[in-house]
């Protein structure tokens, strides 16, 4: 790590707080050949259960973009972690906080429209509890309290999550110092 990055690293964990803690749940998840670093390969894998779980092929458009909308996040966070092709945890939560606070969440916005693309086929961006459950299960998660979790995402309740209720749970994930907030769980768990 540069003197650049490491000073920036420590401003930015004296004022994380909770986000941080989260944030290096979330590199535990994404860490799914648990060697301590997250790397292209490791989201690469996460882009396969979505393809899988939903019958996708690589050429698909919704697929294509999934892939897209990944691999620019994941550009972002390589170049907040000063260029490293494997990111270890304290540079994973660093890149997140200056991605997701400094493009105001433009690159976790499209995976966002991405997965709902393949989630929803009515085309509306939005899903609801069926299919909340049916993309929990796709991503190997088993939250007895989905519905609970539903509820709580779905904002406006009107029955689905959309666009802006997803987002409106990053948001609280990556800068929240709440644990209860909706975008703690929802993202807490995957």
């Amino acid at each position: 790590m540069t003197a650049r990055f490491q000073a920036r690293t420590r401003l930015m964990f004296a004022a994380a707080g909770p986000p941080h803690r989260k944030i290096c749940e979330l590199f535990d998840a994404v860490d799914a050949d648990r060697d301590g670093y997250v790397e292209w390969a490791d989201y690469q894998r996460l882009i396969d259960r979505y393809l899988s779980g939903y019958h996708l092929c690589r050429d698909d458009r919704r697929a294509m973009a999934l892939q897209t909308a990944y691999a620019l996040y994941w550009q972002e966070l390589e170049r907040h972690a000063d260029g490293g092709r494997r990111v270890d945890k304290d540079a994973f939560a660093i890149a997140h906080c200056l991605v997701n606070l400094g493009r105001t969440f433009q690159a976790l916005n499209g995976i966002i429209h991405a997965v709902l693309d393949i989630t929803d086929t009515t085309h509306g961006y939005q899903i609801g509890a069926e299919k909340f459950a049916r993309l929990l299960q796709v991503l190997g998660i088993t939250a007895p309290a989905a519905v609970e979790l539903f509820a709580r995402l779905d904002t406006n309740g009107d029955g689905r999550i959309g666009c802006e209720e997803f987002a409106r749970a990053a948001r609280e994930f990556f800068v929240s110092g709440d644990p209860d907030a909706p975008g703690g769980l929802l993202f807490g768990v995957l």
